[in-house]
């Protein structure tokens, strides 16, 4: 006998091909089942309409030349080479690349002086702000690895981030109200960049290889 089968769907509910490319590939099913015996004895796999396989084929293609810099060696030489210009717009205020470069020497000068460890992961417990960015480099420029934690997250849930990365150290912003494990440090950005600028000279904690863990994401 003859196998027939069709689809009803409300046309504007879908994006435009979508359908089409879905009823493409339950068809190829259909038919193999009916053409082959060997199908139903094991795992059925639906296939991709071949223009959505050459795509996802050319989007994991990660094939590519990858530059020997460090994740924030660009960031460091625009502090080196174009001080003035503006480097973030936050809100309503715009930093420069010679105010973010001092911000991030102090910073990670302030790890070095802590003891930090080559790869060594730092929390960023930081909200949108300028000084997030200038954490995160700072992180890096010491020889640690930066670990961004969204502050609007249950404080259960930053607890358990804090405990599984072994952290000692978070970065934070003193009007913050955090609550953290007693062996954890809090540093308080602003208040490094209050206190006056500190000159990060690498001896202390030298940064870093291209094979250095650069960060952790949960």
């Amino acid at each position: 006998g003859d196998l027939k089968w069709n689809w009803d769907f409300v046309e504007d509910r879908f994006p435009e091909g979508m359908i089409e490319a879905m009823f493409e590939s339950y068809s190829k099913l259909l038919v193999d089942l009916a053409e082959s015996r060997s199908i139903w004895n094991g795992q059925i796999a639906v296939r991709l309409p071949e223009s959505q396989h050459r795509r996802r084929i050319a989007s994991n293609d990660t094939t590519a030349y990858l530059p020997s810099g460090l994740l924030h060696s660009p960031v460091m030489e625009m502090i080196r080479t174009n001080p003035e210009r503006t480097a973030i717009i936050s809100g309503s205020e715009k930093v420069s690349y010679k105010r973010l470069g001092k911000a991030v020497d102090s910073i990670a000068a302030t790890l070095a002086e802590s003891g930090i460890e080559q790869a060594e992961p730092v929390a960023v417990l930081i909200p949108k702000h300028w000084l997030q960015t200038a954490s995160t480099i700072g992180i890096i420029q010491s020889g640690g690895a930066y670990l961004p934690i969204d502050p609007d997250l249950p404080k259960e849930r930053i607890s358990a981030i804090i405990k599984q990365a072994d952290l000692r150290s978070v970065l934070t912003l003193s009007e913050q109200k955090v609550e953290l494990p007693e062996h954890v440090q809090r540093i308080d950005v602003d208040r490094i960049l209050e206190a006056g600028p500190k000159i990060f000279s690498g001896t202390e904690s030298p940064c870093c290889s291209p094979k250095q863990l650069a960060y952790i994401i949960f």
